[in-house]
């Protein structure tokens, strides 16, 4: 973990049980795999990891949450398929990032205000570059 966590990564996982697969983010996906399995009788299977700035790991996993709706079986369980979701994973991250090169774009660095990439920007979309 970096001194000021701008690079900390993180990831957007799926988890599949049955039908249904579990998107969610989180540090160690392993560590979380197995607390699913603890408390859960049936087998659950990694069909997705992608590795993700920990900065935008949380609103990577809202839009992703968001284009899943229509297939969402709890908060954060659905029975798309695993290609469709692994699709708008990688939408999700690319528009993360594009947003933050946006705004840094924008910034002018003889201000003495930070970048409004440091606030926290709930509205702003989501994006993504990696696969499993």
């Amino acid at each position: 973990m970096s001194d000021d966590g701008w690079n900390d990564m993180a990831y957007l996982y799926g988890f599949q049980c049955g039908q249904w697969i579990k998107v969610g983010i989180t540090q160690n996906v392993a560590r979380r795999l197995k607390q699913m399995r603890l408390h859960n009788p049936y087998p659950i299977t990694i069909v997705m990891r992608r590795p993700v700035l920990a900065r935008h790991a949380r609103r990577v996993e809202i839009l992703v949450h968001r284009c899943l709706q229509r297939h969402a079986v709890g908060r954060e369980w659905f029975t798309a398929s695993i290609e469709d979701i692994k699709r708008y994973a990688t939408a999700a991250i690319r528009a993360a990032i594009d947003v933050e090169r946006e705004q840094l774009a924008d910034y002018d660095e003889k201000e003495d205000a930070p970048p409004p990439v440091c606030s926290d920007v709930e509205s702003a979309p989501i994006s993504d570059n990696h696969l499993i």
